[in-house]
């Protein structure tokens, strides 16, 4: 982080080729060969390609204002570019979307004859704040003030830019701009590492009083159309960076720093910045293949798979609410798909919730691919710090496996990445695969073993599964456990109790690490994640600590965010070793606003000594939604 007092130094030149470029030669590749399919993709579903234009413009104003502190949901945002009016939230707020809906329009629009220089950036910020009366003094010019941006925080420490005074900045940007334009057609650069360098020296200069980040992100759209990158107006950019928000503030802050000394070292903020790409590409692929499959549907049933697949399991009355029709006809056409087996509703009673049908939900689209991503040697564990991030925090494609929550349940879920080699799976693997799946459940049953796929399963009907694993090319291993009991009340809270967690994750990382020797995985990444908010499911509020050392709470929380931990790398051999699952027990209880945990986290692995049990529940019930308290035992 700079120092506040520190002179900044902008080096010459500032855009300046990435240190070890090669071995980000494979996921760019990947990223220009979506580009140059887009046309095909595009022809397979024509009449869909507005619809999804629409889409991605709703979710970019509504993320990229999110990501500054704006309220607005989705269809809040959607109600203002309507034209409704929503007393409920800042008219500030509105005031942000409008704005940047119409800088969006123009890059649509005009992407083509639009340049990049001093003055159109100075246009586009005005477009930004136009209907903003408290940023007319500044809007459409270089700030006048200058010191330490707070952009966030990282386990509640704060995370901050020093930028350089007014004079300076107008200086920095001429050189800025003019690098970009000498450099966009030079032989030496590949578009998409310039756009990140470029974003990178921006943001770090943070040229206006306010709105860079919402000015950067739509940058970014421009800047990748001009490169060729049609499809990145058909899907949504600023949702994969807000999923990944605080990923987003620390690759940038490690990088500025970095490249303070040293230009070229902007590694980590790249990582990111690919991986995004990556990303934004496999949730468009998807998309276009969902719509392809659902073409000869009726209007109306498209429209409901559509909602489901975005927010999750949903009852009647909440699908008629979204889409504004009788709950009648709503009934009807979930009739209709339940019996094409394109919906299901695994309790039959009122209120019950439907979602997509286990098949369709469990394989994502970025799961198989996220070997690629990885690169054996591409980055160092840094240090013994738990709250610093690595290359694999900051990459989509793993987050989405480790955040997984499959169908609707609240889950301890283990990633294992290995950087071999993304092979298709044989037989040796699936093998493997099954004596690792029998250990460590022995009452699992298989479910498929493909060439893409290993899957077995605990089944807790009518609940769906109770426990998941899954084997991938890439290689990649993951493992859910649920952490609800089936007849657990829809509307209740629970706490985790950290000694149940230990045994789990001990266990099953321990047989990971047999079979990542196996089958030579090389050097590994290993996630850990609690999915604390389930859709209709009870919600994970607090730790149920029994006969631990209780540590200081800083205050009760009624919700608490999903929570993951990764780090890299760490041999085969390695995986199960407690030096890597004591930082992450710290982080977890960290996350739930405790503090002085280390009494709790040694008693907590020395008492974890019982065998792990996929049947039990490790979880206390608190009462209803709403309260911390209450009596009984999942």
């Amino acid at each position: 982080m700079f120092d506040a007092q520190d002179p900044w130094v902008l080096p010459d030149p500032v855009l300046v080729p990435v240190t070890d470029g090669g071995r980000f030669l494979s996921i760019v590749s990947r990223i220009e060969r979506f580009s140059g399919s887009w046309q095909r993709l595009k022809a397979q579903t024509p009449e869909r390609i507005e619809e999804l234009r629409m889409v991605a413009m709703i979710q970019s104003v509504a993320s990229s204002t999110r990501i500054e502190g704006a309220q607005l949901s989705d269809d809040q945002v959607r109600d203002v570019l309507d034209g409704v009016h929503i007393d409920s939230f800042s008219t500030r707020d509105e005031q942000e979307v409008r704005g940047y809906r119409d800088l969006l329009e123009l890059i649509r629009e005009q992407h083509e004859s639009l340049r990049v220089t001093e003055s159109s950036l100075k246009e586009f910020h005005r477009i930004l704040l136009q209907y903003s009366e408290k940023d007319a003094w500044h809007r459409g010019d270089y700030k006048q003030t200058h010191g330490r941006i707070e952009v966030g925080t990282s386990g509640g420490v704060p995370v901050s830019i020093w930028t350089p005074d007014p004079a300076a900045t107008r200086w920095w940007m001429e050189r800025l701009v003019a690098e970009l334009e000498s450099r966009w057609d030079r032989p030496e650069w590949h578009h998409l590492v310039l756009i990140a360098d470029f974003i990178l020296w921006l943001l770090a200069i943070h040229p206006f009083q306010d709105g860079n980040g919402r000015l950067a992100r739509a940058l970014t759209t421009l800047l990748l159309l001009k490169a060729g990158h049609e499809y990145a107006l058909f899907v949504s950019l600023e949702r994969v960076i807000e999923d990944n928000k605080s990923s987003y503030y620390i690759a940038l802050r490690t990088s500025q720093v970095a490249s303070q000394s040293d230009p070229r070292k902007y590694s980590d903020w790249l990582d990111f910045f690919l991986s995004v790409l990556v990303a934004q590409q496999e949730v468009l692929q998807s998309r276009l293949a969902l719509a392809s499959e659902r073409q000869p549907l009726p209007a109306a049933q498209g429209r409901i798979l559509e909602l489901i697949t975005e927010r999750g399991p949903m009852t009647t009355p909440e699908i008629a609410g979204a889409l504004r029709v009788p709950a009648r006809t709503v009934r009807y056409h979930l009739a209709q798909l339940t019996r094409q087996k394109l919906l299901e509703a695994p309790v039959r009673t009122a209120g019950r919730r439907y979602s997509l049908p286990l098949s369709s939900e469990s394989v994502p689209s970025g799961m198989a691919a996220a070997g690629s991503v990885i690169v054996p040697g591409s980055a160092e564990l840094v240090g013994d710090d738990p709250a610093v991030l690595t290359r694999l925090d900051f990459a989509p494609a793993l987050q989405n496996q480790v955040m997984s929550s499959p169908n609707g349940r609240a889950y301890a879920s283990v990633v294992v990445v290995g950087t071999s080699t993304r092979s298709p799976l044989g037989d040796r693997e699936l093998d493997a695969f099954e004596t690792f799946a029998t250990a460590v459940a022995p009452t699992a049953e298989p479910v498929r073993a493909t060439t893409e796929v290993g899957w077995w399963r605990i089944a807790d009907a009518p609940r769906m599964d109770q426990f998941q694993m899954w084997l991938y090319p890439g290689p990649l291993v993951q493992v859910h456990w649920a952490l609800d009991a089936s007849d657990a009340p829809d509307d209740g809270n629970i706490a985790l109790d950290p000694i149940g967690l230990v045994v789990y994750w001990r266990h099953v990382l321990r047989n990971a690490s047999r079979l990542a020797q196996e089958l030579d995985f090389g050097q590994c990444v290993v996630g850990l994640n609690i999915q604390t908010l389930p859709s209709s499911r009870p919600y994970v509020v607090d730790m149920d600590f029994g006969e631990l050392p209780r540590p200081t709470r800083s205050g009760a929380v009624e919700s608490v965010p999903p929570w993951m931990a990764t780090r890299m790398p760490v041999d085969a051999e390695g995986i199960a070793d407690d030096a890597l699952l004591r930082p992450a027990l710290d982080q977890l209880l960290r996350s739930y606003s405790y503090r002085h945990t280390d009494a709790t986290i040694s008693a907590a692995f020395n008492l974890a000594t019982a065998a792990w049990d996929p049947a039990s529940v490790p979880t206390r019930l608190l009462g209803r939604r709403g309260t911390v308290e209450g009596p009984g035992l999942l």
